[in-house]
C-alpha cells in the first residue's frame, strides 16, 4: 500500500497525558478532536478545513508542584483545593516565622491563549495582605500559556471545580 496519497477520514481525537510545559506546568490531560481530516504518510501528518476542539486538565497537586517551583519569596508549602469556580490556595509564609497564609483566587482568560490567576482575598495569619501577594503572583502569571502547546489554541473558557482545572477551546491543525 502506497503512503503517498492522501488519505480521508472524518474524525482524529487525539489524547496526550503528563505533558510538561517549558516554564513548568504539567497539564495532565490534552484532548483534541478534528473532523474531515486528510491524513499523509510520508512523514505522517494531518490536515484538516475545520477547527477542532481542544481541552487541558490541570490538577491540584501539578499546580500546587509548579506554584512550589516558582515560589514567590516566602511561600512555600502550596495546597490547592480546585472548586466552584475558583481556587483556594493555603500555603506558608515566612517572616521572622512560618505563618499560615491562605487565598481565593479567580481564573481569568486572557487573548485566548494566556491563563492567570487573580488574588480574590489573601489572609496572611488573620490579616489581609492582598497587594503583597498579588506583586509575587504577577511574578508568576500567566500560570498558563497555550502558545508553548505542540498545537495552534485558543482558550475560551476554564472551570475549576472537583480538584480540577479544565481550560476548553479550539485547536487548528
Amino acid at each position: 500500500m502506497s503512503h503517498d496519497k492522501p488519505y480521508q477520514a472524518g474524525r482524529i481525537v487525539a489524547e496526550i497525558s503528563d505533558f510538561v510545559l517549558p516554564m513548568g506546568l504539567t497539564v495532565s490531560l490534552i484532548k483534541l478532536a478534528v473532523n474531515n481530516i486528510t491524513l499523509y504518510g510520508k512523514p505522517f501528518s494531518f490536515a484538516s478545513d475545520q477547527v477542532g476542539s481542544f481541552q487541558a486538565t490541570v490538577t491540584e497537586s501539578d499546580l500546587a508542584a509548579f506554584l512550589e517551583s516558582r515560589a514567590p519569596v516566602g511561600l512555600k508549602k502550596f495546597k490547592i483545593r480546585a472548586a466552584d469556580g475558583k481556587l483556594y490556595i493555603d500555603a506558608v509564609k515566612t517572616m521572622i516565622i512560618e505563618v499560615p497564609a491562605k487565598a481565593v483566587c479567580t481564573l481569568r482568560i486572557q487573548g485566548g491563549t494566556q491563563m492567570f490567576v487573580d488574588i480574590e482575598s489573601v489572609e496572611i495569619s488573620g490579616v489581609g495582605a492582598k497587594n503583597l501577594v498579588q506583586s509575587q503572583l504577577d511574578q508568576i502569571n500567566p500560570v498558563l500559556d497555550v502558545t508553548e502547546f505542540p498545537i495552534k489554541a485558543n482558550l475560551q473558557t476554564v472551570e475549576s471545580a472537583n480538584g480540577v482545572l479544565i481550560l476548553k477551546g479550539t485547536a487548528t491543525p
